[in-house]
C-alpha cells in the first residue's frame, strides 16, 4: 500500500511538473528584456540599459522557465521564430562572437509549424527537413549591444532547401528550447556611509563574469552576503586564458592585455590617469589592474 502511494504521488508530481514547464505566454510585436523591479532600489542610475526585441506577430516564452532578463522559447512555430533570430544575427553581424557547444552529424532533423485545429486551437505539426551536409550546430551567440551590455541567443543551426532554396534555420536544441539572456555583470560597492549598492560593468567579448543577475544567485544574498565584496568578484580572466591543456595554444599575456584595453578605449572612455588605466560607465569611474591570468575592476578614486 505504502509503494503505491509513493507511486501514486510520483506520478502527480510528473504530470504537475509537464503542466508547470509547458505554460507559456504570448508576446505581441515585441518583448522586453530588462531588470527585476527588486533590484532597482540598490543601482544608482536613473534608468538601466534594457533591450527589445521587436518583430511582427505573436511569439511565445515559456512563463515559468522565464525571468525579466532571461526567456525561454516554447509553443512557437520554428520557421517564424528562425526567420526572426536570423534577422537578429544579421542586424548585429558586427558585433557577434559565436561559441560552439557541439557539433552533430545527420541527414534530416524536425522543425514545428503552428497551425489551427478545427476547433481553431494552435497545434504543432512536425515536420522532417533535409540538413544541408549533414551537419548541425549547437551554438551561442553574443551580441554587443551599444548600451554595453551583451545579449546571448542559444541555438540549433543548420541548412536545409526545405522550401526549394538553400537557408540558415536556427531553432531549439534537442536537450534544451532556444531561449536569450540580457546579461548584467553586476560590482557589488560599499559606499562611504557603508551602505551597499550595485553598478554595472561592461566587459569585453569572452569574458567570464561571477556576479550577475540570475536564478542561480537571489538579490538577498548578494546584499547580505559579505563575501560578494571580496576581489573574487572584481576579477575576470582574460579573454584567451583557459586552464583546459586541450586548447594547446600558448597563452599571450601582452595581446590580451591589448584585447581588454582596446574595448573600453573604443567605448567607455578609455584612459591614463597617471599610472591607472580608467574607463567610464553609466557616470561612474572604474580602474582597471592587469595580473598575469586575469585583470580586476574597482571603483576609481580620484
Amino acid at each position: 500500500m505504502k509503494k503505491y502511494f509513493i507511486f501514486l504521488i510520483l506520478i502527480s508530481v510528473f504530470l504537475s511538473g509537464c503542466i508547470f514547464e509547458n505554460k507559456v505566454i504570448g508576446n505581441d510585436n515585441s518583448i522586453k528584456f530588462t531588470v527585476p523591479d527588486e533590484f532597482h532600489e540598490y543601482f544608482p542610475y536613473e534608468e538601466i540599459p534594457e533591450f527589445v526585441l521587436e518583430f511582427e506577430g505573436t511569439v511565445y516564452t515559456n512563463i515559468n522557465a522565464s525571468t525579466e532578463n532571461k526567456k525561454v522559447f516554447n509553443k512557437n512555430d520554428d520557421f517564424y521564430l528562425s526567420d526572426i533570430i536570423a534577422g537578429l544575427l544579421n542586424e548585429y553581424e558586427d558585433r557577434i562572437y559565436y561559441r560552439l557547444l557541439t557539433k552533430e552529424t545527420a541527414t534530416e532533423t524536425k522543425m514545428n509549424n503552428l497551425v489551427a485545429d478545427q476547433e481553431g486551437n494552435l497545434k504543432h505539426k512536425t515536420k522532417k527537413i533535409a540538413v544541408v551536409d549533414g551537419e548541425i550546430f549547437n551554438e551561442m551567440a553574443y551580441i554587443r549591444l551599444a548600451n554595453g551590455l551583451q545579449l546571448s541567443v542559444e541555438y540549433r543551426r543548420f541548412k536545409s532547401d526545405f522550401t526549394g532554396e538553400e537557408k540558415t534555420y536556427y531553432s531549439w536544441q534537442k536537450t534544451r528550447p532556444l531561449n536569450m539572456v540580457l546579461h548584467y555583470p553586476l560590482f557589488l560597492n560599499l559606499k562611504e556611509n557603508n551602505q551597499k549598492e550595485l553598478l554595472l560593468i561592461p566587459l569585453p567579448d569572452k569574458i567570464i563574469y561571477r556576479l550577475g543577475i540570475s536564478s542561480q544567485i537571489p538579490l538577498e544574498k548578494i546584499i547580505k552576503d559579505k563575501s560578494f565584496l571580496g576581489d573574487f568578484y572584481k576579477t575576470y580572466p582574460y579573454p584567451d586564458y583557459t586552464m583546459d591543456p586541450r586548447e594547446g595554444e600558448e597563452f599571450d599575456l601582452e595581446t590580451n592585455i591589448k584585447k581588454v584595453k582596446d574595448f573600453y578605449f573604443d567605448s567607455f572612455d578609455g584612459r591614463y590617469e597617471g599610472d591607472d588605466f580608467c574607463f567610464t560607465y553609466m557616470q561612474k569611474d572604474f580602474v582597471v589592474f592587469f595580473n598575469n591570468e586575469d585583470f580586476k575592476i574597482d571603483i576609481y578614486n580620484k
